[in-house]
């Protein structure tokens, strides 16, 4: 991945690199391939993988997605890979065999809705002429319905959004009827079920927030921008898509206000041994914070070959066996599967270059703001909160009848 994101042995180390530093000799790409290439095959041709085993995941996922950058998006390759005893279209067969196969181990969940990744990244690049190629989406269901509805009123009636909605919800039991045709008559809004839909071998089982990365991997925008129902905005979130951030990897991620609850770091440590030089650089990897990510924004390109493998990547870490026997267990939620999952596939990711802070009151008290947890955009100007205007969203409001 180091070669392939374009270190290539260079002296100088590079921000997503870091292994081909460390190696004393040449850097020879054909044996290298073949090393991945065998242990890739072993893996397809058994069918399975320990899925509560994050360290083998990453490095399935890894060859999966070099075996499928250099058979699309990098062919110029395949020259220098190719065994002399193989044809060019030989080859070629066996990288799409690879694909599959790997594809399938990790990702039995996209079919029928998809028949692979290459068809899901095809869907997303020939989006047709009249159909929108960016929109914001939300999951909900009754518990936060309220919240949804003044979010998206607030985007359209306070911050001129034209950006079309998808509300994305798990099952029939999810929203009310009542509530699916509030949604529907919103402006440029649809409600849609996601567990019905997409991916139901897994979303069918979803919980809590699991089914945030499905329904940004479902929606039917190439550039979607995922919002809580509780995050609300200052500025159109419309410009996160124009933003320097996102031009750069074709994603947005935002960091987390700085909390302790256990130290992961060591686990971190063991399902991804080479962590990139960014992940280094981060809270999370030196003591400072051990949630780095907040998940209440999230913005992803699906056309980018590892955006979208690293984004399949965080379905798995939020799927029923992985979340229930490690993911929930090891971080709050879904939080840190986004960065970690790019990180586990060396693929490029940013954070806004800013931290959060507190919107909400001075306690009389302690003199302390109390309130939602606050991001500005990466010129430092306020963007977005979450926790909505309600003091305390857990409140049950049945107390007050």
């Amino acid at each position: 991945m180091d070669y392939l994101n374009g270190e290539e042995g260079k002296l100088f180390p590079r921000v997503f690199g870091g292994t081909l530093q460390s190696i004393k000799e040449p850097f020879n790409v054909q044996s290298v391939w073949i090393k991945i290439n065998r242990y890739a095959r072993e893996i397809a041709d058994e069918g399975s993988y320990p899925r509560s085993q994050f360290l083998y995941m990453g490095r399935f996922a890894r060859a999966n997605l070099i075996a499928y950058t250099v058979l699309y998006d990098k062919p110029s390759l395949q020259p220098l890979l190719k065994p002399k005893t193989q044809s060019d279209d030989e080859f070629t067969a066996e990288l799409e065999r690879l694909v599959a196969d790997l594809s399938k181990t990790l990702y039995p969940w996209m079919s029928p809705t998809f028949k692979s990744i290459k068809d899901i990244q095809t869907h997303f690049q020939t989006i047709p002429k009249g159909k929108p190629q960016e929109g914001i989406i939300f999951t909900t269901g009754k518990w936060h319905f309220e919240l949804t509805v003044h979010a998206i009123m607030t985007l359209r009636k306070v911050l001129n959004c034209s950006l079309p909605i998808e509300v994305h919800y798990g099952g029939p039991s999810d929203l009310t009827p009542q509530m699916i045709k509030a949604f529907n008559a919103l402006p440029n809004t649809v409600a849609i079920d996601t567990v019905t839909n997409y991916f139901t071998s897994e979303t069918k089982k979803f919980g809590g927030w699991s089914l945030k990365p499905f329904a940004l991997l479902a929606s039917s925008f190439a550039s979607v921008i995922f919002i809580d129902a509780d995050a609300l905005f200052f500025q159109d979130p419309h410009t996160l898509l124009h933003s320097a951030t996102f031009a750069k990897h074709g994603q947005v991620f935002f960091h987390d206000r700085s909390l302790f609850r256990n130290d992961p770091v060591e686990w971190f440590r063991g399902i991804n041994p080479h962590h990139t030089h960014y992940a280094s650089t981060l809270r999370y990897m030196n003591g400072l914070s051990w949630h780095e990510m907040e998940s209440g924004v999230v913005v992803v390109d699906k056309r980018v070959t590892g955006n979208l493998h690293a984004l399949m990547a965080v379905c798995n870490m939020n799927s029923k066996v992985e979340r229930d026997e490690v993911t929930y267990k090891k971080m709050h939620g879904d939080k840190e599967t986004y960065w970690i999952s790019w990180d586990l596939l060396r693929v490029p990711y940013s954070f806004v270059p800013t931290y959060g802070g507190t919107v909400g009151y001075k306690n009389s008290t302690t003199g302390a703001i109390c309130g939602g947890l606050f991001h500005t955009d990466e010129h430092q100007r306020p963007l977005w909160w979450n926790g909505g205007v309600i003091a305390n969203k857990h409140h049950n409001k049945e107390d007050n009848l």
